[in-house]
This record gives structure tokens, sequence and C-alpha cells, in this order.
């Protein structure tokens, strides 16, 4: 984490304050808080993707509502500023200051909602830590806050969705347990979620008291697989991360040099619940025998999926023939589509498919948490591409 011990205001408002009196200073401060405070909850910002996810503190689940869901703001997840009071830690809002305050003990984070700064008690100012908003809810970055308080956190992944948990020294269940303990909890904690939010879209009864006609859902029947290629050890970490906590499944194809590179890799992949296929980098039979072994020795898989690059299709294709494998032509998708027309992801119409596959970079990254917010506003799950996928292994 990047800080500098500064004074709480950048140097431009330490100097246009200096020039004012008492009065005046108090007055353009009111003003701004209140222009900042204001405009921060007319809308949410553009790269929220709030997470359908469980929250659990120590030994405590938490109803699965918005107050308590995990948000993506880009590639920093934040959690609602509540939960934190779970934890032991006190959670005060002083919007006439313009502050949040987060304190534990004689540790204290002074959140300013104005600058987007946060300061300690010492004055330490900690950059790209601001305050995140959705609505009337204050969002706080996970990872900084569990850091400074001496907290950890852990993303289980349960069924129906993941859990993201909490913990301080005084947790006893291990996060085994913990998802074992709290089944049956969560099943009915997201049934009620479902009939809650299905019922805050069904439309008024018409004149006269006849209810709607019933509509069937716009995806009835639809499937979507999701795959990545390029699968470095710089970025897959965390695109499974993300993976996990948006409870999706999706298929990788390892390269004969990223299996040789990273075999840990190709373990946690496999290990997590998603599909592993080879990606040929040349569409040689060699090159397809190499990468073969190589991830049978890291994960104990004989995969029967490949995908290639399209300047190499033609001769992958023919060799996955020839062997008896699934070859997979998928749309790929660069992040610069997914941050114009995120409904590009969507299937076009009832009972379709869609496959689409994105290259495991930095950008896909910062996509990959509005698309999975995307699917489940849609109750659409994203699926791992296997070798019983019928209807779309051509």
């Amino acid at each position: 984490m990047k800080f500098l011990k500064i004074l709480y205001f950048p140097p431009d408002l330490r100097y246009i304050f200096s020039t004012m009196n008492v009065k005046t200073k108090k007055t353009a401060l009111a003003a701004a808080l209140a222009a900042a405070i204001l405009l921060s909850s007319l809308a949410a910002p553009a790269d929220a993707a709030q997470i359908v996810c469980f929250t659990g503190v120590n030994d405590t689940l938490l109803p699965l509502r918005d107050a308590t869901m995990p948000a993506y703001f880009g590639t920093t997840l934040y959690v609602p500023s509540g939960v934190f009071s779970y934890a032991g830690l006190s959670v005060s809002l002083s919007a006439a200051r313009g502050n949040l305050y987060v304190t534990k003990g004689k540790l204290r984070l002074n959140f300013f909602l104005e600058l987007g700064a946060v300061t300690d008690l010492d004055g330490v100012i900690y950059e790209d830590t601001s305050v995140r908003r959705i609505g009337g809810l204050y969002f706080l970055p996970l990872e900084f806050v569990c850091g400074y308080f001496n907290l950890t956190y852990s993303i289980i992944p349960c069924e129906p969705v993941s859990v993201l948990r909490i913990k301080t020294d005084d947790a006893v269940y291990n996060d085994k347990t913990f998802a074992g303990q709290f089944k049956k909890q969560m099943e009915t904690y997201y049934d009620e979620y479902l009939a809650a939010k299905a019922s805050a879209q069904r439309p008024s009864p018409t004149p006269g008291g006849a209810p709607p006609p019933e509509t069937p859902p716009a995806y009835e029947g639809s499937t979507v697989y999701l795959s990545f290629y390029g699968v470095s050890g710089e970025y897959a970490p965390r695109v499974l991360d993300a993976l996990k906590l948006g409870s999706a499944r999706a298929c990788f194809f390892m390269s004969e040099h990223e299996l040789a590179e990273s075999p840990d890799l190709a373990r946690r992949v496999y290990g997590e619940g998603h599909s592993l296929g080879i990606w040929l980098e040349t569409g040689g039979a060699e090159e397809l025998s190499r990468a073969a072994a190589l991830l049978f020795e890291a994960a104990k898989v004989k995969t029967p999926l490949a995908a290639s690059p399209p300047e190499v299709s033609g001769d992958a294709r023919t060799l996955c023939a020839e062997r008896g494998l699934i070859y997979r032509d998928a749309s790929v998708y660069s992040p610069d589509d997914a941050a114009e027309d995120a409904g590009s992801f969507l299937p076009v119409s009832r009972y379709s498919v869609k496959d689409i596959r994105f290259e495991c970079s930095d950008g896909a990254l910062k996509a990959l948490p509005a698309a999975i917010a995307l699917f489940g506003e849609a109750g659409l799950p994203l699926r791992a591409i296997t070798e019983t996928s019928a209807e779309i292994s051509g």
C-alpha cells in the first residue's frame, strides 16, 4: 500500500484555504462537501459491479442482501461498510464533516468523502483507498481495511453461491466447517433473495384486478460458456479469484509453454471446478502430444478439448478431427467490447447458446466482474466447456 506522511489537504487545497478567513473557509468547505455528497448519491459509479455472494464474519453468516454483498470497483474488491461492524469495528458517518470513520481500539481510519483520501491518527495519507458508493451504501476496500485492522478473509466456493468470509482471531470454524454448518441456511437465504428480486420485478396487476399474463424469462433455456486463453501466471490467479467470488465456472485453455511453466496453476484450475483444454499455438501434432503429456503430469487430467489462434485454426481443427478431440472455435471478446457493450455477452434469444472467450489479461480482469454481475441479473450461470457440452461440440 502506497503512503506518505503529509498534511490532510493536498498542496493546491492547502494554498487556497490559507488565503481565506475563518468564516469563508467554513462556508467553502461546507459547500464543497455538500456538493460532493449530493453528486455521489445520484448514481452508482460506472465501474461498479455488485456480486451476488454471501458474506460471513467469523462464525456468523449474514443474510443475502444488497447491504451485505461485496462489489468490484475496477479490479478492487469492496465491502459495504456495515459488514465490518460484525468484526468488532466501529463505523460512523459524519455527513456534516464529509468523513467516514472506522475505529477499533487505538486504531482509526478517517475516510474523506470529498477528497477521496484516507488518513490514520498519525496523519498518514493512503493512496487508492477511497470510499465508494452504490445508492445509499458506502463501500470500503476489503484488502486495505483488513490489513490495517489485522483481519483476514477468504473466499469459500459453495452452492448456491460463494461466501466471502472475514475473520478475526475469534473465529472457531475453519472454512470447510463453516460452509457445512450453514449449508441449509444459505439455501434458505438464497431462495428468499430470489423471491424478493422476482417480486420487485413483477409488473403491477392490470385494471380490474386480473393478473397480467405471464411472460417467459427472456433467456429461458439458454446456456453461456466462458473460456480463457493466454493463461499467464500474472493474471490467471486473480481471474480465478473473481470467478470463485461470482460462483462462475470457465474453461482454461493452456499452451505447452504455460503448462511447463505453471503446473501448479493447472492444478488450481482443475481443483476449483473449472475445465482444462489445450491451446495449440502452431496446430502441430508434436505440440499437441507434448502439451497433453504435461497436462496429465500436472493435474492427472486427460482433456478432449482444444482451441487455437485464428491463424492456425485450419490445421488445428484438422488435427483434432484426426485425434478425436473437440475443437472449440468461440467468439473472442476484447476488454473494449466489454466496456462498450456488455449486453453483447447475452444470448440472442431463448434456448440459445453463447460461447465467449477472453484473453487472460488485465483488461479482461477489469471486465470480468461486470460480466459476472450481468449474467447473474439475467439468471444465466456461466458454465465451463466440457466434453459433454453436446450442443457446442462441433
